[in-house]
């Protein structure tokens, strides 16, 4: 079940710092950090705040316009646990866009809670292979993920890599769509995100894969909204991908967004995070210019 929009947030996600990057000319710019531990949030000041292509963990996910995920021991990686305070145990950068152009540039800290991210991208099979991961407690699930490929529409990889849209799946193992055991492994899978990451609608490089933990997960609300159009009322609406609702706090949101074209970083404080909630990050998927689909997680 999706995490109630009212219920008060965890003390440990898998994400503990978040980056925000915008495109300016010939470089990003950095708009927002943000650590997040034991429930609350707190602003950052990073000594690198602009970046050219393949210049840092966001500069290159816009020059190989595919996530990057960095692990182990790295300069990056302490400087960010040293300028954030945080223990950081992986990064990942997630670049967006709307057709050819760049929209933004989200890079996630990730702490030592259980989880995991995949990388999939199109092999010379014309399959999805794995090309980049980030495991914790789930050993077994690795191990056998590496021999895994699946073709356009089979389990949630392929799915979303056939419609070119992202895809949210709960209790994966009662799910046909997720086709990967993860029983001997000390994480159990909650809720699973396929996201498609491309330049040109109908044809994703790669899809990224969020495998959220049931008692430490990604973010403490998780969810994809759909775009409805009313013709009609000459309206669009975004919709809860399970309720099939609208909720007024989430329609500001996206109409926000609508009008930037751009992700939307939710300030601690902010009126429009939902009670009981610290901050939150909306990121659009757009279809032939036009926003499609929203990923929002909520800390």
């Amino acid at each position: 079940m999706t995490t109630s929009h009212t219920e008060t947030p965890k003390s440990t996600t898998l994400v503990n710092y978040i980056e925000l990057w915008t495109p300016q000319k010939d470089c990003l710019e950095l708009t927002n950090a943000i650590a997040i531990e034991s429930g609350t949030v707190r602003s950052v000041t990073p000594s690198t705040t602009s970046a050219t292509k393949k210049q840092g963990i966001a500069g290159s996910a816009w020059s190989q316009e595919s996530p990057v995920i960095m692990q182990g021991s790295s300069t990056m990686m302490e400087q960010v646990a040293s300028e954030s305070g945080l223990a950081i145990h992986g990064l990942i950068s997630i670049p967006i866009f709307r057709e050819f152009t760049l929209v933004n540039v989200l890079v996630l800290g990730l702490s030592d809670a259980n989880g995991g991210l995949e990388i999939w991208t199109r092999d010379d099979r014309d399959e999805l292979s794995i090309s980049g991961s980030y495991y914790a407690g789930l050993t077994a699930f690795e191990f056998i993920s590496q021999f895994v490929r699946f073709p356009k529409g089979a389990g949630l990889p392929g799915s979303s890599w056939k419609t070119a849209r992202p895809k949210m799946i709960d209790g994966p193992d009662k799910d046909p769509d997720f086709i990967r055991s993860f029983d001997r492994d000390p994480a159990h899978l909650g809720q699973c995100i396929g996201l498609p990451i491309s330049r040109e609608y109908g044809f994703p490089a790669s899809i990224l894969l969020m495998l959220s933990d049931e008692t430490n997960p990604i973010a403490n609300s998780i969810d994809i909204w759909h775009c409805e159009s009313d013709p009609e009322m000459s309206s669009v609406r975004f919709v809860d991908s399970h309720s099939g609702d609208s909720q007024s706090w989430m329609q500001d949101v996206c109409d926000e967004v609508a009008k930037e074209q751009s992700s939307v970083f939710l300030e601690p404080g902010s009126q429009q995070l939902p009670e009981g909630y610290n901050c939150g990050v909306v990121v659009p998927f757009f279809a032939k210019q036009k926003i499609e689909d929203l990923l929002v997680m909520l800390f």
